[in-house]
């Protein structure tokens, strides 16, 4: 992929697909009169099951299967790959979430 001299990425190039992705989710609030106001949302950073897994220290067989679970907030990307938000699974580590 063609970058400038400063490592960005030129102009009409896309980003790498293989580094995380930031989305905005934005908040839709009836009104009450039929008609709805759309906030901007919080920043939402997604991770691909291998980062996720290196980043976590666990196997990325163990994300995909809270992913099939419902455990952790995912989005598919592609056939077979799928992304993490980076929230709900630090979310999902964190230890006062098990149980002994």
């Amino acid at each position: 992929m063609p970058t400038s001299p400063a490592g960005k990425v030129k102009p009409g190039n896309f980003a790498n697909p293989m580094l995380p992705s930031l989305a905005f989710a934005p908040t839709v609030l009836p009104r009450g009169d039929g008609s709805f106001v759309v906030q901007p949302g919080k920043p939402q950073q997604w991770l691909w099951v291998r980062d996720a897994a290196r980043m976590y220290q666990v196997s990325p067989d163990a994300v995909r299967e809270w992913i099939l679970k419902g455990l952790v907030v995912s989005r598919r990307v592609g056939l077979l790959k799928y992304q993490v938000e980076a929230e709900s699974i630090s979310a999902f580590i964190r230890p006062d979430n098990w149980r002994e």
